[in-house]
């Protein structure tokens, strides 16, 4: 191991004479004159220790502490740092300096009086005492990983010149981690996206017993809010199917958590992506109900509780795992609008302005739907988060997703995963199939017939269907809050969409399955939302109650969608006009008009004379209302 130091002090000379001694004693040494150059070398270098001089701006003044500055910033504080000023206590340095020493990573104070050997001195103390990087450390390697792989994983836009110095970084971690083992087998990796890795890790002692280890490894704010994530809002209790938070540790670029797994061999387990697809469907549903009975019930129980009138909007979007602003209308319309592009290329039905607008409105929060909810610790991602073993028990292994909210958001995510990740159908009839038989999935007692249908669509069927009866049965009171939640979890899935790049047949049919199921999404909202009056703009069919209404014309189906398109809010006699007469002179169809709007109550109207959904606004003209 290269032991680097970096020094900072405000005159050459002084830095001159340190860092030949200690160059010497075989460390190497970056020298900062200025508070900005040493932050430039600790972003760009792996620095085991800083010797920092207090008074970087004028060493005449007694208020200068810019070196505690420096030291004080959150970004440095895994560093040791070793301090050198004129007091000789660290009570009389921070009676002086008025400022708290604590905490900040200092673990030893030099005064510049006492020579070049007394620093060389305190360095080798701290190196023994603070660094304590497992030199003698055998790791083996279960994949054909490397701590380069691992750290092209971790930061892939980083720049090739500090690849190696990061890698170096990376595995000291893991050799401080370890120090009192003798051998680590790095074993598979099971998860790894950008600014996170998961791994299994065995750790041996020298006498040969074993450790089993899941290892989280990533950008160091990303592992520390997971660590506050698991610290916050984990049960305190350990159940058969726990994971426990075992040890952590941090330098400037990341950080590592440990977890055990109670009751596991991490030798059997595999992510479930992997267990879906290598088993059938009634093996993977029980898998499922050991995590829905045991491991989830495991955090659902802490502190679950109930909203009798919950907004579904401000729920869902409490706890999507997108920023608002991808969620807004000016994020989200070029993109539909550019997949809308290619669906109809595909014979998918067309997004008409009413489900658009629909759609924005629930994401929006424009359109309130409350409803009662159950809420609790959810976790929202679960595509690299679930591990299985050959049993069929299940554990977690990522809680940086994890928040309180409510319950179903965990169940729908749990669908989208299956459709978008693990459904391996690429041809996108076969996807239509399995929404169309999904459509009616809600009913507990209702049997499945799946005769005469491809393996995986079979597979997936059963399980999307049992997901949501387990749903139905324990976590909502009606259909509505899984619909919407899955509305918004699958628009979630188009804002990753983006315009500039070219994307291959798989990628491409994942986006518009997305896009086909927002669409029927909001066809079945709309249609609850409009209280049985369901408008099929692509067929021109309109139906009351599920019962197609008959004989409408031309002009009366357009009447009916200038007013859908405008649900709620008054429509004017002179607009409704232009709907329909489009160029001809308003005087002499002022009556034609209310002779349209007569016949069209009386096809949709349940009593014509009293109307439901078409009401008159007397001296402005009519609206329709749920």
């Amino acid at each position: 191991m290269e032991k680097t130091i970096l020094f900072m002090d405000n005159r050459s000379s002084f830095l001159d004479v340190h860092t030949r001694l200690l160059e010497r004693a075989g460390y190497q040494v970056l020298k900062a004159t200025s508070i900005q150059e040493a932050e430039e070398k600790l972003e760009e270098k792996y620095i085991h220790l800083a010797i920092l001089d207090i008074k970087m701006e004028d060493e005449e003044d007694e208020l200068d502490i810019s070196g505690l500055e420096l030291a004080k910033k959150e970004r440095y504080r895994p560093i040791p740092k070793i301090v050198l000023t004129a007091y000789n206590t660290w009570e009389n340095a921070q009676r002086a300096l008025g400022v708290a020493l604590e905490g900040l990573g200092l673990v030893k104070m030099i005064g510049k009086s006492e020579g070049p050997k007394a620093i060389l001195q305190a360095v080798e103390e701290v190196f023994d005492k603070y660094i304590c990087v497992n030199t003698q450390l055998t790791i083996r390697w279960g994949e054909p990983l490397s701590f380069l792989h691992l750290v092209h994983l971790i930061e892939p836009d980083l720049d090739n010149a500090y690849l190696l110095d990061r890698a170096s970084e990376l595995e000291d971690l893991f050799r401080c981690l370890f120090q009192q083992s003798g051998q680590i087998t790095i074993g598979r990796l099971l998860a790894g996206c950008e600014k996170k890795v998961v791994l299994t890790v065995f750790a041996f002692s020298e006498s040969g017993s074993e450790s089993q280890f899941i290892v989280a490894c990533g950008q160091r704010e990303i592992i520390q809010q997971e660590k506050l994530n698991y610290d916050q809002l984990a049960p305190k209790t350990i159940s058969a199917r726990s994971t426990v938070r075992h040890s952590s540790i941090e330098t400037i670029h990341f950080a590592i958590i440990t977890y055990t797994l109670t009751g596991a061999d991490l030798a059997e387990i595999t992510p479930l992506y992997e267990f879906y697809r290598e088993n059938s469907g009634d093996r993977v549903i029980a898998a499922f109900d050991d995590l829905f009975n045991n491991t989830l019930a495991y955090w659902y129980q802490k502190s679950t509780h109930f909203k009798e009138q919950a907004t579904l909007s401000e729920a869902f979007r409490a706890c999507a795992q997108v920023s608002t602003k991808l969620l807004s209308r000016s994020e989200l319309e070029p993109r539909i609008q550019f997949i809308q592009t290619e669906a109809l290329a595909h014979d998918l039905p067309r997004f008409n302005d009413v489900l658009l607008n629909l759609l924005f409105d629930l994401i929006e929060g424009t359109r309130v739907i409350t409803t009662p909810l159950r809420y609790g610790i959810i976790h929202r991602r679960f595509r690299d988060n679930i591990l299985v073993d050959h049993q069929g028990r299940t554990w977690l292994s990522d809680f940086s997703q994890i928040t309180e909210g409510p319950l179903v958001y965990d169940y729908v995510s749990l669908e989208t995963m299956i459709k978008f990740d693990l459904l391996m159908i690429g041809n996108l009839v076969e996807r239509r199939k399995v929404e169309n038989y999904l459509q009616d999935s809600f009913d507990i007692d209702k049997a499945d017939h799946f005769d005469n249908l491809e393996p995986d669509v079979k597979k997936t069927l059963q399980v999307i269907n049992h997901i949501r009866r387990q749903a139905r049965a324990g976590i909502i009171q009606e259909v509505k809050p899984y619909q919407v939640g899955l509305l918004f979890r699958t628009v979630e899935e188009l804002t990753t969409y983006k315009l500039e790049i070219h994307y291959t047949r798989p990628e491409l049919i994942r986006y518009l399955h997305s896009f086909l199921l927002v669409g029927l999404l909001c066809q079945e909202l709309n249609s609850s939302e409009e209280d049985n009056l369901l408008i099929d703009h692509d067929n021109k069919v309109v139906k009351v109650n599920g019962k197609v209404v008959d004989d409408l014309t031309r002009l009366q189906f357009t009447l009916l969608v200038c007013l859908a398109e405008n649900h709620g809010r008054i429509c004017s006699r002179n607009y409704l006009l232009d709907c329909l007469f489009q160029g001809e002179s308003y005087d002499r169809l002022e009556s034609a008009l209310d002779a349209h709007v007569s016949r069209l109550r009386k096809k949709i109207e349940p009593d014509p004379t009293n109307p439901r959904y078409i009401i008159t606004v007397p001296g402005y003209g009519y609206k329709l209302v749920k």
